[in-house]
């Protein structure tokens, strides 16, 4: 069958010079509308990241750019959840 498509948008990242992350915030803050339209463009499933985490701010914990252990578990279920809702039920050994 045809593939079906999930187009995610991460969560804004921080400023952060020591690794050449200058003046990314804004314009990571934008990603998720760009993404959705891309997607509704292209007649694919969306899913904004942003909307179940947030990349910790580095003045507070975290490095600025990546999900915390915490984080990742909650996209991961948040994930499973939409896909559930765009793919099919599938029967392996006849239990859904």
């Amino acid at each position: 069958g045809t593939p079906r498509v999930l187009l995610v948008a991460p969560p804004p990242v921080w400023d952060r010079e020591v690794w050449g992350f200058v003046s990314v915030r804004e314009p990571s803050e934008r990603c998720a509308a760009l993404f959705e339209a891309q997607a509704r463009a292209r007649g694919v499933a969306f899913f904004d990241a942003g909307t179940v985490v947030a990349i910790p701010d580095p003045r507070d914990a975290g490095d600025g750019i990546h999900l915390t252990a915490a984080n990742c578990a909650s996209l991961g279920r948040a994930l499973a959840d939409k896909v559930r809702q765009i793919l099919p039920p599938v029967l392996i050994d006849g239990v859904q």
